[in-house]
């Protein structure tokens, strides 16, 4: 592995996970800010998470707030999910969709990081759904990254990497 480089790898992940959020949604989508944090605000709605492994070690968490998570499912599946029958249903297609993302972010992670040198595999998501969960990540630097679309829309993703 080359010089790693934490703030350089969170920056082009920032960037490509933006295109990728765009190309999913066919629409624009901001990145609002990177930042640094210590203790991370509690999270609601669906999230997956993803770790890396090789030669960096660390996680990626997706969180996204309910109605942020119905908006992408529908555009993922080109269906409404009022046209599912059960509440069950919704939130197996809503499960399902964000673990699928959060699999297209670390792969795309895995490739953009090889470029600077960093070789590293992802293991399968781990999907949550719930209200007011403490994301805790002891001994580690989390960079929070968010992004916005239709002007309420929010994405939030917390990004630990050291050095493996």
């Amino acid at each position: 592995m080359k010089n790693f480089d934490r703030k350089k790898l969170v920056e082009s992940f920032a960037g490509f996970t933006k295109e990728l959020f765009q190309e999913i949604l066919g629409q624009e989508v901001l990145l609002k800010k990177i930042e640094l944090k210590v203790n991370p605000s509690n999270i609601s709605g669906f999230g997956a998470v993803i770790s890396f492994v090789e030669d960096i070690a660390g996680n990626i968490v997706c969180n996204f707030p309910k109605e942020a998570a119905q908006k992408i499912t529908e555009v993922m599946n080109g269906i409404s999910l009022d046209e599912l029958e059960t509440e069950e249903e919704k939130q197996e297609l809503m499960e399902g969709s964000i673990g699928e993302i959060a699999n297209m972010v670390g792969g795309r992670a895995m490739t953009e990081f090889d470029h600077f040198g960093v070789r590293c595999n992802i293991t399968t998501p781990t999907i949550f759904f719930g209200t007011n969960m403490k994301l805790i990540s002891r001994g580690q630097i989390i960079y929070a990254i968010n992004y916005e679309y239709n002007n309420d829309n929010a994405i939030e993703i917390f990004v630990t990497l050291k050095k493996a």
